[in-house]
């Protein structure tokens, strides 16, 4: 463990050294986009939709940390058991960004998020419309999201998640959204 924080230390503060433009500390971004549930052998999925917000604090022009709050629905369908599951996700997660400040116009990041998802889950069973034939699950779990994206002029940001929680398969899904950024431009 002391190797690890040893190693961390050293990168970090060669990181501080080697920034060497100058960004604003705090911004925040809004977004939406496309949820797109993993397909399971024999299970179409349906695509939904992804609501967040985000605050970040940039540590120098390479690395920020930041929250992301965000709000997920799909649809899975068990052709097997003649159900279908529609799922409302509700995700907090600690996110960790690395930036290529390649040029004014645009700037490529990577990060990695890690939190909690709450989520609820309203099977309905084919054919049955007098409310018998439903239940809804409840719970939360670990969740874990790497991502990728483009941010442009310092204002719109382009981003493909994949948010895993944690030994619940049904919830793994993708995004892709668009976010616009207030603050954290350069000085």
């Amino acid at each position: 463990m002391k190797r690890i924080i040893i190693v961390l230390s050293v990168i970090f503060s060669f990181s501080l050294a080697a920034s060497a433009q100058e960004v604003g500390r705090f911004e925040f971004e809004l977004g939406y986009g496309g949820a797109f549930p993993i397909q399971m052998e024999n299970h179409p999925a349906y695509n939904g939709r992804h609501y967040f917000g985000e605050v970040r604090y940039n540590l120098n022009s390479k690395f920020d940390l930041g929250l992301n709050i965000s709000d997920t629905r799909f649809i899975q369908d068990y052709v097997s058991d003649k159900t279908i599951h529609q799922i409302h996700g509700l995700q907090a997660y600690l996110c960790f960004d690395y930036n290529w400040r390649r040029s004014k116009e645009y700037n490529i990041f990577v990060g990695l998020g890690a939190g909690w998802t709450v989520f609820q889950s309203n099977t309905n069973y084919y054919g049955l419309t007098d409310g018998a034939g439903s239940k809804s699950i409840e719970g939360s779990v670990p969740c874990f999201a790497p991502r990728v994206g483009i941010e442009l002029f310092d204002r719109l940001r382009l981003s493909y998640s994949l948010i895993a929680p944690y030994d619940c398969y049904e919830l793994i899904h993708s995004t892709i959204t668009i976010g616009l950024v207030f603050g954290g431009k350069r000085k």
